[in-house]
């Protein structure tokens, strides 16, 4: 049986996807989010107070953090074509 190494290219590919996913994983403040998203801190504020207009976050003790990944699933939710379109679920 013939074993090879690994190109470098398809290491460095698979360190790409790897760094993709671990920066996706990332929290980041509330604040940080909000100016992501292009809102107010008090727009994320009350998204999460109605519990379902906003993006899905992370409460640790007082803190509030979002993951880079579910602002991405948020913003992919809300395109729309038309102003009457409906809203998209978010999926966890």
């Amino acid at each position: 049986m013939l074993h090879t190494e690994p190109s470098s290219q398809a290491v460095s590919e698979s360190s790409n996807v790897a760094a993709t996913r671990e920066e996706l994983d990332r929290l980041i403040t509330e604040a940080e989010a909000a100016a992501l998203l292009g809102v107010s801190p008090r727009t994320m504020e009350r998204w999460r107070l109605r519990r379902s207009d906003g993006p899905l976050f992370y409460k640790m003790g007082r803190a509030v953090r979002y993951s880079l990944s579910d602002l991405k699933a948020f913003r992919e939710s809300s395109r729309r074509r038309s102003t009457s379109d409906l809203p998209r679920a978010v999926t966890a």
